[in-house]
């Protein structure tokens, strides 16, 4: 019974070092071919690059300095003023939103949705102050008019559209 043992041991000891042996790669290395050509080094000779400008350094909240009309303001309010009444539905759904990158409205990231069933809408909304252009799409209640869909530059603070 110890010898059945014994050679199971040492059977399980030879497979382990068998394994380590392959495992490791046993052997010296790397390729015989011949090494390749140096390339020779690549010299910018154009021009030097501008020196960095010296940094500002601010040591107290009070070296700080901005424009008199900064009002540190994250947000602004946009007056919006749409009136469909002139067209022949006056049943809309209106929606504001940013733009993607070909100019349709990204229906994602939306500033308003709402309602137009008399043919008028006026709200005021809050936006970032980083938002210069919005979209709106006024998509009628008749599904054989098409919708409206107008850019708007907000600098002014305002958004009309009269149709």
């Amino acid at each position: 019974m110890k010898s059945n043992t014994t050679k199971a041991n040492l059977s399980t000891l030879m497979c382990g070092l068998c394994l380590l042996i392959v495992g490791c790669g046993g052997g010296g290395g790397g390729s015989e071919s011949a090494p390749a050509a140096a390339q020779p080094p690549v010299v910018v000779t154009d021009a030097t690059p501008d020196p960095l400008p010296e940094p500002v350094v601010i040591e107290a909240t009070s070296d700080l300095v901005a424009d008199s009309t900064f009002d540190l303001a994250t947000h602004k309010k946009v007056s919006v003023n749409i009136d469909i009444s002139g067209t022949n539905n006056t049943q809309g759904y209106l929606s504001i939103c940013s733009a993607k990158a070909d100019g349709a409205p990204d229906y994602e990231d939306c500033y308003l949705r709402t309602a137009v069933p008399d043919g008028t809408h006026q709200s005021t909304l809050l936006v970032g102050t980083n938002v210069g252009e919005v979209v709106s799409a006024i998509w009628f209640l008749d599904l054989s008019a098409e919708p409206v869909i107008t850019r708007h530059d907000l600098a002014a603070g305002q958004l009309t559209l009269s149709i």
